[in-house]
């Protein structure tokens, strides 16, 4: 008899486990002033990837409940962090916290100082505010044969990057596509059965030609971009990593696909639950009011420790907002209940 661990296919779990380890690896080099931060951030690009792509394989009937069911499970987790970051903000940091700024926190368009990774949040509350539009997108390319689906997709990621410059530009619309590209490439792994190795290769292939361009340019000073080649060698490089983002999650999807354990390790479990969690309190105790980068003469210790905040501070979080819903969950029942 099957059982539900029997059937844990490693390829998601796995790629959420390995994006959240390089996101909060990025933010202690990014402490430490090393240029590595830049690469480790991928894995931000690779949580994209992981939602656009299992969306990408679902239908999506009610779009609305979809949207709303989506907005309740990140924003709950959101504002619980946020209040809780207001105690040690408003006693370290007060000159950082006005009306204003409060407000602006509630709608999601502004971080605050040590904690700038939720920027984050309302990048993929958009994302899951585009899904049903994607689905349905996704439906009517179903008719359409050859090149002629590709060549959608791309003239709709083009679209979104002119939509998002002259509307939206608070967002990066590079991030955005990420999310989009992952979507369409769920759906192809959908409709086919698995993902063609072409796709992944070609995907790879270009990441690296992208990549080294960066590097010559970046490390080794091939040339300087000026003038109006400054913003085109920015959006360059946000492709060059939305690209490096895309092909490392198919890699190690392709390397992943099909492994599965009798049970699943504890490290997945936690993963599984708790990533979102992790990824939301992680920066305080590494950048934010409560650095303990400083808290001993030892570096490794120091690391040691923040990570066991970390991993406390994620699941508990996690554990607070769990109850929430549950609980919420009962008042609507018994609101619901005839008299």
């Amino acid at each position: 008899m099957t059982t539900k661990t029997d059937s844990y296919d490693l390829a998601a779990g796995g790629s959420r486990l390995f994006a959240m380890c390089m996101i909060i690896a990025c933010h202690f080099m990014q402490y430490y002033g090393s240029a590595l931060a830049w690469w480790f951030n991928v894995g931000v690009q690779i949580f994209f990837c992981i939602s656009g792509f299992l969306y990408g394989q679902k239908e999506i009937p009610d779009g609305f409940a979809f949207v709303a069911r989506n907005f309740k499970k990140i924003l709950l987790d959101y504002y619980v962090y946020i209040l809780f970051c207001l105690i040690p903000y408003g006693i370290l940091r007060p000159e950082l916290l006005s009306v204003q700024t409060l407000l602006n926190l509630l709608l999601c368009n502004v971080t605050l100082s040590g904690i700038d990774h939720l920027w984050f949040i309302p990048y993929i509350l958009l994302c899951y505010l585009m899904t049903p539009l994607l689905n349905r997108l996704r439906l009517r390319m179903q008719k359409l044969r050859g090149a002629a689906k590709p060549a959608l997709v791309v003239s709709l990621m083009l679209l979104l990057e002119l939509l998002f410059d002259t509307f939206l530009p608070y967002f990066n619309p590079a991030w955005i596509n990420c999310y989009a590209a992952a979507y369409f490439l769920g759906a192809l792994k959908k409709r086919s059965g698995r993902l063609p190795g072409t796709a992944t290769a070609s995907i790879t292939a270009l990441a690296l030609i992208f990549n080294a361009v960066q590097i010559g340019v970046d490390v080794f000073g091939l040339f300087v971009p000026q003038g109006i080649f400054t913003d085109y060698y920015y959006r360059f490089c946000n492709y060059a990593h939305v690209l490096l983002g895309i092909s490392i999650f198919l890699l190690l999807h392709t390397a992943l696909r099909g492994v599965r354990f009798a049970r699943v390790p504890v490290l997945l479990r936690l993963s599984d639950r708790y990533a979102f969690d992790i990824y939301i309190a992680h920066q305080i105790y590494v950048q934010g009011t409560l650095n303990l980068q400083q808290l001993t003469p030892s570096p490794l210790l120091n690391g040691v420790i923040i990570l066991v905040l970390i991993l406390f501070s994620g699941i508990l979080l996690g554990l607070v907002c769990s109850r929430l819903r549950k609980k919420s969950f009962f008042i609507r029942r018994k609101m619901a209940a005839p008299q």
